[in-house]
């Protein structure tokens, strides 16, 4: 799938992101790595930042550059 790209990433490391779809509980990402494959994964609302978030759309827009770490 789409995502076994992304299996062989260190999830300490910091990947470049776009938001492409904000909803109530959190953002949808999509990350381009270098190869120029790239995939979309949900960023929960408690994963925006440290700390509690009240609105998701106080934290990010569309659009907006983002760096993300992918779980592995």
């Amino acid at each position: 799938g789409a995502l076994d790209v992304f299996a062989d990433l260190d999830s300490s490391e910091w990947q470049d992101g776009v938001v492409r779809s904000i909803a109530p509980f959190g953002a949808f990402v999509e990350v381009t790595l270098e190869s120029g494959e790239s995939a979309r994964g949900l960023v929960h609302i408690s994963q925006l930042r440290d700390g509690f978030v009240d609105n998701v759309y106080d934290e990010v827009e569309m659009d907006q550059k983002v760096k993300v770490r992918v779980p592995t």
